[in-house]
């Protein structure tokens, strides 16, 4: 039993045999393979934003688990901010920032998500519903 090419050519392989895979790429791989949704940055502030995060962080080569452990937030708090599920905070978006080494970006297209989200929230208002809770996606997300 050889050792599969460093090359990735697969055409010596056996059929169904694993192919060498540096562990950076791998870990890359499996933190989005097959998950990932699609994203409309150009949507609105809170869909850029969730498009920026998720660049940065796949940039670093973090999971969203990953990066959630060094921000002390839940993955599904990343999860739902990179799809615009949920309003990212201030600090969120700082520590994201920080840890991402995002040279300011995030931090940057912050201000105009909380305005989409104080808007929102006005309209919910006005609407009869108080939720301000619920995510840039709206109630049920």
């Amino acid at each position: 039993m050889g050792k599969a090419p460093a090359g990735g050519d697969s055409s010596s392989r056996r059929p169904g045999a694993p192919c060498a895979v540096p562990a950076a790429v791998a870990r890359v791989v499996v933190a989005v393979a097959g998950r990932m949704s699609d994203l409309t940055p150009d949507a609105s502030p809170a869909h850029r934003f969730g498009a920026a995060l998720r660049s940065w962080r796949i940039r670093r080569g973090l999971s969203q688990q990953g990066l959630a452990d060094l921000v002390f937030q839940s993955a599904q708090t990343v999860a739902k901010t990179e799809r615009a599920e949920r309003w990212p905070s201030r600090e969120l978006a700082a520590s994201c920032d920080k840890v991402l080494v995002a040279g300011g970006e995030l931090e940057a297209l912050w201000p105009p998500v909380r305005a989409q989200q104080l808007a929102a929230d006005r309209r919910r208002r006005a609407a009869g519903s108080g939720a301000s809770h619920d995510g840039p996606g709206g109630a049920g997300r």
